[in-house]
C-alpha cells in the first residue's frame, strides 16, 4: 500500500509496489546497504503507474495525494529510505556492551521545518518526562532509556527508531550511562537488554499497515485543505491562493482585492513571514531562511498588486534582511564580495549602517578565503577602498588601494583605469592622474603578451593623460608604443599634431638628450634610444635621421649599430 495509498484500481499493482519498497528497506542478502537505489525506485514506481494508466482524480492533480507527483513519490521513497538507515542504525546498537554504556536516548529536532510537529504534547501524552538542560524544546529535553515503549508509541509507523513521522525532522542520540544516572533515568546496576526485530513476515505486514494509515490521514487532510483553503490551508497554501487569483486578473476588483487580503492576513496569523526578525539569529538552519525569504518576497509581490505600498516595502525589507542572512550562512566569498559591490553600487549615501555591512561581508569573504581568481581579492580591496573613499577615512582608503592594485590582474586594471579616466573628465587632477597612469603601467606589465590591442589600449590612454597633463613629448612617445602594438588604433592624426606643435627648443633638447646617450654608450642605434629614452620607434628613427643629416652618424646597416662618424 505505500506509494498508492487508497487511489490505485490494482491489487496486483499495489502488491508489485509494496515490493519495490521494501527493497529500500531492507539489505540485499550478505550486504548492509538496500536492494536497490532511491533513483531506482523512483524509476521502477513510475514505470508501474504508467503500467495501470493512472491518472489523479480531478482537483488533485499536481498535490501530494497525485501519485505521480514527485512530492508523492519523494515522500514515499525519502520515507522507505529513512526507516531503513533508521533501522540498520537501531539495529547496530543493540549490544549489550553498546547499551551498558549508553542506555538512555534524546529526542530531539536535527531538521528544521517549515510545519511543525507539536512533538513536546506527543512526548507527553505518550508518558515521557522533561529534563532540565539545552534544547531546542521549551519544554525541555525529552530522554527516555532505549527499550522504554514511549518510542513505538510517538511513532507515526509504531518503530522505536527514526524516522518518527513523515518529514518529521526529529532524531535521536545517545545519553552516557553516567548523566542517565545523574538525570535519575537509570539505576547504577540497571541493564537494558537488547531488543530484536525481525524485518520480515509479521513485521512487514505491520509496517505496511501503519504506512498505509499515515498516508490515508495525509490525503485525508490534503481533502479537508482543498475543501476549505481559508480554513484548513497552511500559510504557504493561502500564498499560493492569492498570487493565483492577482495573475488570473489583470485589474483586480475591490471584491477580489477583500478576497486576496482575506488569504494574507490568515497566512500571517498561520506563521507566513510573522518570525523573519527571530530567523536573523545565529544558528538559523539555511531552509528556514530560504523560506523566509520566498514567503516575504510573495508578500512584496502581492502588497504590490493590490496597491499596498507601505506594506510591500515593509516586506521588502524583510527579503532584503534574510537574503543578507542568508549570504553570511551559506554564501562563498564570491557571493560575499559581489553583494558588497552590490551594496557599494546602490547605495548613494554612505551611512555607518551601509558601511559595517559592506565591512562584514568581505571580512566574511576573506575568513571563507580569496584567492586570485576572479580577482577576488582585488575586489575586495576595491570595494573597501571606495567605501572608506566616501566615508572620509582617506588612509584606509589608501592602504586598500595599493592592495587593490597589487592584486589585481592587466585586464581589472585597464578596465577600472578606463572607468575612472571618464568619470574624470578632460579636467583631471595631478592626484587622480598619478593613480590611473600608476594602473595603466602595472596593467601593461601583467597583460599577456598574446593581446596585442590591450597593450596598444593602455598605452593610448596613458598618452591621452600625458598629453592632459601638458607632457606632450612623453605623450607622443605612448601614442607611438601604441601603434607598434596596434596599427589599427586611431592615434595617428593626434600623434601627427602634437609632432608638429612641439616647439624647436624642445626638439632639440631630445636630440641633445639622444647624442649624449651616444656619447657615453659609444654605439648608436634606434633599439638604444629608445631603451635609455622611453622613444617610440618612429620619434627614435626620426631623431637618427637627423644625426645622420648632421653628419654625427653614419647610415643604417641594418640590425648593426651605426657608425659614429664624428665625436658627437
Amino acid at each position: 500500500m505505500l506509494p498508492l495509498g487508497n487511489n490505485a484500481d490494482s491489487s496486483e499493482a499495489l502488491e508489485k509496489a509494496n515490493q519495490i519498497i521494501w527493497k529500500l528497506f531492507t539489505p540485499a542478502p550478505g550486504k548492509t546497504e538496500p536492494e536497490i537505489s532511491d533513483n531506482v525506485a523512483r524509476r521502477m514506481l513510475a514505470v508501474l503507474l504508467a503500467s495501470i494508466k493512472y491518472k489523479a482524480p480531478v482537483g488533485h492533480r499536481g498535490r501530494i495525494t497525485d501519485l505521480s507527483t514527485d512530492e508523492r513519490l519523494d515522500l514515499v521513497i525519502n520515507t522507505a529510505v529513512c526507516l531503513g538507515f533508521g533501522y540498520r542504525q537501531w539495529e547496530q546498537k543493540q549490544f549489550k556492551s553498546i547499551l551498558d554504556a549508553s542506555p538512555a536516548q534524546e529526542f530531539y529536532r536535527a531538521y528544521w521545518r517549515e510545519n511543525q510537529r507539536n512533538w513536546p504534547e506527543r512526548w507527553k501524552a505518550a508518558g515521557g518526562r522533561f529534563f532540565a538542560g539545552e534544547s531546542n524544546h521549551p519544554e525541555g529535553r525529552m530522554i527516555a532509556l532505549k527499550d522504554d515503549p514511549i518510542w513505538e508509541t510517538i511513532s507515526a509507523f509504531g518503530l522505536p527508531f527514526s524516522p518518527f513521522d513523515f518529514h518529521s525532522g526529529m532524531e535521536v542520540r545517545d545519553v552516557p550511562r553516567q548523566a542517565a544516572v545523574e538525570l535519575g533515568i537509570i539505576r547504577p546496576d540497571q541493564a537494558i537488554q537488547p531488543t530484536t526485530l525481525s524485518a520480515s513476515g509479521e513485521f512487514q505486514e505491520r509496517l505496511t499497515a501503519k504506512l498505509h494509515e499515515n498516508l490515508a490521514k495525509l490525503e485525508a487532510d490534503e481533502e479537508r485543505r482543498l475543501s476549505d483553503p481559508l480554513k484548513f490551508g497552511t500559510g504557504n497554501e493561502l500564498l499560493r491562493l492569492a498570487e493565483e487569483k492577482i495573475e488570473e486578473s489583470e485589474n483586480l476588483s475591490p471584491e477580489q482585492t477583500r478576497q486576496v487580503m482575506s488569504l494574507v492576513e490568515k497566512a500571517v496569523e498561520r506563521g507566513v513571514a510573522n518570525n523573519s526578525d527571530g530567523l536573523l539569529a545565529d544558528g538559523t538552519p539555511y531552509a528556514a531562511l530560504l523560506t523566509g525569504i520566498d514567503q516575504c518576497r510573495s508578500l512584496v509581490f502581492i502588497y504590490e498588486a493590490i496597491n499596498e505600498p507601505r506594506q510591500a516595502m515593509f516586506y521588502g525589507q524583510k527579503a532584503t534582511k534574510l537574503e543578507l542572512a542568508r549570504l553570511m550562512s551559506r554564501g562563498s566569498s564570491y557571493d560575499l564580495v559581489k553583494a558588497a559591490e552590490g551594496l557599494l553600487t546602490s547605495t548613494q549615501g554612505m551611512t555607518p549602517e551601509v558601511v559595517k555591512q559592506i565591512l562584514v561581508f568581505v571580512e566574511r569573504a576573506f575568513e571563507k578565503g580569496v584567492g586570485e581568481k576572479y580577482n577576488l581579492r582585488a575586489k575586495a580591496h576595491k570595494v573597501l577602498a571606495q567605501a572608506y573613499t566616501r566615508t572620509k577615512e582617506f588612509e584606509k582608503a589608501e592602504v586598500n588601494r595599493v592592495q587593490y592594485v597589487e592584486n589585481a590582474d592587466g585586464f581589472l586594471l585597464l578596465e577600472d583605469a578606463k572607468t575612472e579616466l571618464a568619470i574624470a573628465g578632460k579636467t583631471i587632477e595631478p592626484k587622480t592622474s598619478a593613480r590611473i597612469l600608476d594602473m595603466l603601467a602595472k596593467a601593461v606589465q601583467r597583460l599577456p603578451e598574446n593581446c596585442p590591442h590591450l597593450h596598444a589600449e593602455a598605452y593610448r590612454l596613458t598618452a591621452e593623460i600625458l598629453e592632459a597633463l601638458g607632457d606632450n613629448t612623453r605623450a607622443i612617445e605612448y601614442y607611438e608604443y601604441a601603434l607598434l602594438k596596434n596599427p589599427k588604433i586611431a592615434v595617428k592624426r593626434r600623434l601627427d599634431m602634437l609632432q608638429k606643435l612641439r616647439s624647436p627648443d624642445e626638439d632639440e633638447k631630445l636630440v641633445q638628450q639622444c647624442i649624449g646617450i651616444i656619447r657615453s654608450e659609444q654605439k648608436a642605434s634606434i633599439s638604444l634610444l629608445q631603451r635609455r629614452l622611453h622613444l617610440g620607434y618612429t620619434e627614435a628613427a626620426r631623431i637618427m635621421d637627423e644625426l645622420e643629416n648632421r653628419g654625427i652618424v653614419g647610415p643604417s646597416k641594418g640590425a648593426e649599430p651605426r657608425d659614429i662618424l664624428s665625436k658627437p
